[in-house]
């Protein structure tokens, strides 16, 4: 599971206030920033409205940021990822488990796909998806740990803690 990502909420009334423009911070000025810089700014801020629970920050950057994904010149699986990330935020499994496909499909066994999916099946209760891909990603992570991929280094805690769920998911099944 992907700590302090989970899909965003309708604001409540600590938030309230965010969703009539009043943003917790001020916008940066992303006019003069490449498109990979502004994907990047805005997805990172997302990451941060959710794990605050500011849903309507979210929900305000949202559309800003898969704008700069869609401009994106050369698309990258670590991009994939952050989009998927974002879909995954605020409840759209399906844009999140499109993304998955789309990576696994450019690099067959790339960690990423069963992480996502796993991710997805995990908030959405499905046990057996879980299971599935939790068994993928043990099975093909010493390889691709060796391919050396710059997203992995990019996320490595986040591998080695969905690396530490599957491990402890395959221990209890073996009890």
């Amino acid at each position: 599971m992907i700590r302090g990502a989970k899909p965003a909420a309708a604001p409540d009334m600590a938030n309230a206030g965010s969703a009539s423009g009043n943003l917790t911070r001020p916008a940066p000025d992303i006019s003069s920033m490449t498109p990979q810089e502004r994907f990047t700014r805005l997805f990172e801020r997302i990451t941060r409205a959710a794990q605050s629970g500011d849903s309507a920050e979210v929900a305000a950057f949202v559309p800003m940021a898969l704008g700069a994904y869609g401009q994106l010149p050369g698309i990258t699986n670590d991009d994939r990822f952050h989009a998927a990330m974002i879909h995954f935020m605020i409840g759209d499994f399906p844009g999140a488990l499109a993304l998955a496909d789309t990576i696994e499909q450019s690099v067959p066994h790339h960690l990423f796909a069963p992480l996502i999916r796993g991710t997805v099946a995990e908030a959405q209760s499905d046990t057996a998806a879980l299971t599935r891909n939790y068994a993928a990603f043990r099975q093909n992570y010493p390889v691709e740990l060796q391919a050396g991929r710059q997203e992995y280094s990019d996320h490595q805690e986040l591998l080695e803690q969905f690396k530490r769920s599957a491990d402890s998911a395959a221990q209890q099944r073996e009890q």
